[in-house]
């Protein structure tokens, strides 16, 4: 940007700054020129201050872009927009810039941007929020004639739409101390069902002790448990929503063995993960609180899967909740067997059978025969199903070699990371096969969300794969956005991907007898806008640096009334 501004001097010119994601305060303070910013999506911006005053000056134009060369890559500009107005950017001021000042940062603002006399007819219906990805474009229309009509409904949580939170209510959250027993009061509790109940919720040492939900009309009183005696402060959210932590069904660990064997069974996900990493803290931050923590692909039988909690002091929830098997290109080797995919079902195949292959890697005596002991154990409950298998395939081959391996195995696998459903998709739906997907792209044809979707409506479970929050609940808008009802979205972000994955049971709900792991937000989380309030693991709010929160203690803490 410095030798930019140096050019532009020299040259005595205006320019437009395209692709501006992460500036310094101040960078910008004397330069009046057209900013293209972001993209923003799946980064983690340290400047959000600065950029809402870059939107709020009045001296120069802010306007947002796709950042995409096909036509399919338009849906990133509303999640851009959804970014913007997540940092706490007006939306009135985002909602401008992908219009109004957008088609005067492209010369053509005396004829597009804007709904007046003499503007040329190119309209957009939505049938909510227009910045928000998760709401179906209805309707498009250039010159007055309808181009596109969407045949999705448009649909809502419980008959809510999602309402403006005001600054001053946002302002409550922040530099708390929680009290070791409270109640917290809400509207919009989310249930394992996907949908909203109002209610409370007791906490006491860091477990949910209590769940008191308000009636339905016409029905009985909804509470879980009664037990808790004694007078506890209550925290009054209002209408934030309250939702167990998200999931991210599949978070490589980035490291695992190092021998060059195809083999590492042996191998938990846990043991070699960063709980302490900078990636972890962003993820906790931003509402992701339980993980399916991977071994790498780099292995055929890659390792087992590991649960964990996040933010726990001890995270491991449970260090072998599954088995990860890799058929894809990425466990290919020339310089070892197996190096093509028939070898690598070969390999699985003779591992099964008992066929072990020897380990080269030198060890003890007695820690070889704990290890191949165990490893039987593992293989002879997969064998029986009474453990989950997680296959990586993305290819149409890979894929079908899978199904065949799944069925003459009789394993109670999942499928993850495939590409392409088509070949496969009539035994999914038929065997209700679990998926765990990679995050989609606005710029992803079609077929992709709709396959899954497709997958999904025939009773396949369904978890997302994601290794940052963003791109985590921009997957679960994109679904809404293709016709998935949002009481699924919040599921999958939630119970159903802890579920699909194998996580114990009660993972990722708000239940008697569970950690309170517990994120409020500005609106349902799979609406893009939503913000991230405030984080409680083991019934403490974890610190977050987001300027705009205030203080809760002092304003939350409404009322001291006798507990559930």
């Amino acid at each position: 940007l410095k030798r930019a501004l140096e050019l532009a001097e020299i040259a005595d010119c205006q320019l437009v700054l395209v692709g501006v994601s992460d500036l310094r305060p101040g960078s910008l303070d004397e330069v009046n020129w057209p900013i293209i910013a972001g993209p923003w999506i799946g980064q983690e911006m340290s400047t959000v201050e600065f950029w809402k005053e870059q939107f709020a000056r009045e001296t120069n134009r802010v306007c947002l872009g796709t950042f995409g060369g096909t036509g399919s890559d338009s849906g990133t500009l509303r999640m851009q927009a959804a970014a913007a107005v997540s940092m706490g950017v007006d939306r009135d001021k985002v909602m401008d810039a992908v219009t109004r000042s957008a088609a005067e940062v492209s010369g053509a603002g005396n004829w597009l941007g804007q709904i007046a006399p003499g503007f040329r007819a190119d309209l957009a219906l939505f049938s909510g929020d227009p910045l928000d990805p998760a709401t179906p474009v209805s309707r498009t229309m250039i010159a007055g004639k309808t181009v596109y009509q969407s045949p999705v409904q448009s649909s809502s949580v419980d008959g809510q739409q999602v309402v403006d939170v005001e600054e001053e209510v946002m302002d409550r959250l922040s530099d708390l101390s929680m009290p070791k027993a409270y109640v917290l009061s809400s509207s919009r509790i989310l249930r394992p069902s996907g949908r909203f109940r109002s209610g409370r919720i007791t906490v006491v040492d860091g477990s949910v002790t209590a769940l008191s939900l308000d009636p339905p009309k016409g029905k009985a009183d909804g509470a879980e448990s009664a037990d808790e005696e004694g007078v506890l402060p209550v925290l009054n959210l209002g209408d934030f929503v309250v939702t167990p932590g998200l999931v991210t069904a599949h978070l490589p660990s980035g490291s695992g063995s190092s021998t060059g064997e195809p083999d590492s069974s042996y191998y938990r996900a846990a043991n070699g993960f960063d709980f302490q990493s900078e990636r972890v803290k962003r993820l906790v931050e931003s509402g992701v609180l339980l993980a399916a923590i991977a071994p790498p692909s780099n292995n055929v039988l890659a390792g087992q899967i590991s649960a964990a909690r996040l933010a726990a002091a001890e995270p491991i929830l449970d260090a072998s909740i599954a088995d990860k098997m890799v058929v894809s290109s990425s466990a290919r080797r020339t310089d070892r067997f197996p190096a093509s995919m028939e070898g690598q079902f070969e390999f699985i195949r003779r591992r099964f059978a008992g066929d072990l292959e020897p380990n080269r890697t030198k060890m003890p005596v007695v820690v070889a025969e704990t290890l191949r002991a165990n490893s039987k154990q593992r293989f002879d409950q997969l064998s029986s199903a009474k453990r989950f298998a997680v296959i990586e395939a993305q290819s149409p081959a890979e894929l079908r070699g899978s199904l065949r391996l799944i069925k003459s195995l009789g394993l109670d696998a999942r499928i993850l990371l495939p590409s392409d459903l088509k070949p496969i998709l009539p035994q999914v739906k038929k065997e209700k096969l679990g998926l765990i997907v990679r995050t989609a792209r606005a710029s992803d044809p079609d077929y992709y969300l709709d396959q899954i979707i497709e997958a999904a409506s025939a009773g396949s479970k369904i978890g997302i794969a994601a290794e940052d929050a963003s791109s985590l609940r921009s997957t679960a808008a994109l679904m809404v956005g293709y016709g998935v009802k949002p009481q699924r979205a919040l599921r999958i972000l939630t119970v159903e991907a802890a579920t699909c994955v194998g996580m114990p049971s009660g993972s990722a709900t708000i239940a008697v007898g569970q950690p309170a792991d517990l994120v409020v937000w500005s609106g349902p989380p799979y609406k893009l806008t939503s913000r991230c309030l405030g984080v409680l693991s083991d019934g403490k709010m974890i610190d977050q640096d987001d300027p705009a929160m205030g203080d809760l203690t002092a304003n939350a803490i409404s009322t001291r009334v006798p507990s559930p």
